[in-house]
């Protein structure tokens, strides 16, 4: 897989917010409109064409998964393309919670990392999304310098809770705290 670099490459996105709340949990009110808002950000300041940033309101697991295969066709176009994948909505230590549906998280780690683009962000906020980045035996090395004009390539993976925590939405702020 080639290497993405700030100043080319095709960027392409999936935004997906999800409301829903299956049963014993509240709606959420902002998490269409923080995925809505994100993609615009992508837009915008991130140089990624409308075209190329998909949003996806209340989807199913199985939609979902769909779309990232739609997403993947237009990042295999270019060798080390940049995919953004953000979620919000519910969900758990194991799976997105999408209303009466569910998306298993070790599904979506499979398939997000089939894409094979060259630089991978994942953004989840949603409670207990930490649990896509739970150590597994690795250990901190040394401190990173980074730049951003150079050479990137591999998979960062940002989540708004740790796996035991809660994520939060205000109606003040109109979204999420993430």
């Amino acid at each position: 897989v080639g290497a993405w670099t700030a100043d080319g490459g095709t960027r392409v996105g999936l935004f997906v917010g999800s409301n829903g709340a299956p049963p014993g949990r509240e709606a959420l009110r902002h998490a269409v409109t923080d995925a809505a808002r994100l993609r615009q950000v992508f837009i915008h300041l991130g140089q990624m064409k409308a075209g190329d940033a998909v949003l996806r309101e209340e989807p199913s697991g199985a939609q979902i998964l769909d779309a990232i295969d739609a997403v993947a066709a237009r990042a295999s176009r270019t060798p080390g393309a940049m995919l953004v994948f953000y979620y919000s909505g519910h969900a758990d230590d194991r799976a997105l919670l999408l209303g009466s549906s569910e998306l298993a998280l070790s599904d979506l780690e499979r398939r997000l990392e089939a894409v094979g683009a060259g630089l991978s962000l994942h953004l989840i906020d949603a409670c207990r999304s930490g649990a896509l980045t739970r150590p597994k035996g690795a250990s901190l090395g040394a401190p990173l310098s980074v730049d951003a004009a150079a050479v990137g390539e591999g998979r960062v993976v940002i989540t708004s809770s740790a796996e035991w925590e809660d994520s939060q939405e205000s109606d003040r702020v109109g979204g999420s705290f993430f």
